[in-house]
């Protein structure tokens, strides 16, 4: 990966080991679409293939500190509200893709207050409409 890169973190938190394989191939073709560096936790298949912008780690992300991060351009979460507030208090903007709860609520908000874009679901989304809203919330934070 070049250390010159803008950086993408997606994250879903402590609750979220591995997406089902049709949002995982959603997520990696928007990403192979893309310039940015993605760094993501995520558990894998040894048969997945990922591109290679992507660093993929299935453990703990010290996710504050890459949030903090001056390359760090975008946060893909869930909208827990943890996340929220650190990407907020970076000056991070987000794209929020809820998946229960609050979550739809917060992204909402996100998107009310002009901190984030709402994708609407984990299953409401397609590669296009992810590497649109990449695009919108990194030129137009």
């Amino acid at each position: 990966m070049d250390a010159s890169n803008e950086v993408i973190l997606l994250s879903f938190g402590s609750t979220v080991e591995a997406f089902p394989q049709d949002v995982l191939a959603r997520f990696h073709e928007a990403f192979s679409q893309i310039a940015q560096t993605v760094v993501m936790r995520q558990s894998l298949s040894p048969v997945i293939e990922v591109p290679p912008n992507v660093y993929v780690t299935p453990k703990w992300l010290p996710q504050n500190d890459i949030l903090g991060h001056a390359k760090t351009v975008l946060f893909i979460n869930h909208c827990g509200n943890n996340g929220q507030y650190e990407s907020l208090y970076h000056g991070v903007p987000l794209i929020g893709i809820p998946m229960f709860g609050d979550q739809f609520h917060n992204c909402h908000r996100a998107e009310a207050h002009g901190y984030g874009l709402d994708m609407r679901g984990i299953h409401e989304f397609s590669a296009d409409d992810l590497v649109k809203a990449i695009h919108e919330v990194i030129q137009n934070p």
